[in-house]
């Protein structure tokens, strides 16, 4: 319960695009200057939900 609450904060966090900014910035300086806003915080999310998709399914 713990873990998919945190999943769910990290994945709002990410998803406001102010943060994102400053997260893309911090984090991926390379890969955000190259894709788009959309597309860096795809890259960032899905595999990150693929991973807690696994680790959940596992419980």
């Amino acid at each position: 319960m713990t873990t998919r609450y945190g999943t769910t904060n990290n994945i709002g966090y990410l998803a406001s695009p102010k943060l994102h900014k400053m997260y893309s910035k911090a984090m991926l300086p390379n890969i955000s200057s190259i894709l788009s806003s959309h597309s860096a915080l795809c890259f960032v999310i899905l595999p990150f939900y693929n991973v807690m998709q696994t680790l959940c399914a596992g419980e």
